[in-house]
């Protein structure tokens, strides 16, 4: 997905412009990387949103990672749902 459709998924309008931004930055920075590289990313993203005093919820991150993997191979949601198991969400 173009992070520039973030702005205009219907499924994620009731997010925080903030946190949409983030987002955006965030798929900016792991264009072109592989699943096993996003962890560092995805990371880094939540250090930046916490120093902002921005936290996903919980069904947030479900909501976003919804919208995402209807653009993922099976193998890609496969590791997406393992690293999202794994970070405990």
């Amino acid at each position: 997905m173009d992070s520039k459709q973030l702005f205009n998924n219907d499924a994620l309008k009731g997010i925080d412009m903030q946190k949409i931004m983030l987002l955006q930055e965030m798929f900016g920075n792991s264009k072109g990387k592989s699943t096993n590289e996003m962890l560092p990313i995805l990371m880094a993203a939540s250090k930046n949103a916490n120093s902002k005093g921005l936290n996903f919820t919980k069904d947030e991150v479900k909501l976003v990672v919804d919208v995402l993997k209807k653009d993922m191979s099976k193998e890609e949601i496969a590791k997406t749902t393992k690293m999202l198991s794994i970070l405990g969400l």
